[in-house]
């Protein structure tokens, strides 16, 4: 556990702008198969984090014409990040803490990939099967 986020093989970033529509952000999460999307401001520095959650708490059957709605007013602003050289065990401890299913990677602000529960359990099991 104490191994860098890299080895959870990160996956690559998606990303919508700043003033992008939730329509936009919600296609390119169905067609990327991800379940969180990462908003980014002109500078590509991470801003906010839209997820399938963000989607089922704040928008489905709460909002009606979301599609055309700008992203900004949904995700979660700020969201908890790592760094490439943070540990696993550090970074489960941060999806424990703060009930998080994606931690944005960056480096100097800007996103590099994302890792998942699916990521850790997926090394979880494979250090299961090593010998010990």
């Amino acid at each position: 556990m104490q191994d860098p986020v890299s080895i959870l093989k990160p996956t690559s970033t998606v990303k919508v702008r700043l003033g992008d529509k939730l329509g936009h952000a919600l296609q390119l999460m169905v067609d990327s198969e991800h379940g969180a999307i990462l908003v980014v401001d002109h500078n590509d520095k991470l801003i906010g984090i839209l997820t399938e959650r963000d989607y089922l708490l704040k928008v489905f059957g709460v909002i009606e014409n979301y599609m055309r709605l700008p992203v900004e007013d949904y995700m979660t602003p700020s969201p908890e990040t790592l760094q490439p050289t943070d540990t696993v065990a550090y970074a489960l401890h941060k999806m424990d803490l703060g009930g998080y299913r994606h931690l944005p990677i960056v480096e100097e602000g800007r996103p590099i990939g994302v890792i998942s529960v699916r990521n850790v359990l997926r090394y979880i099991t494979r250090l299961c099967k090593e010998p010990f």
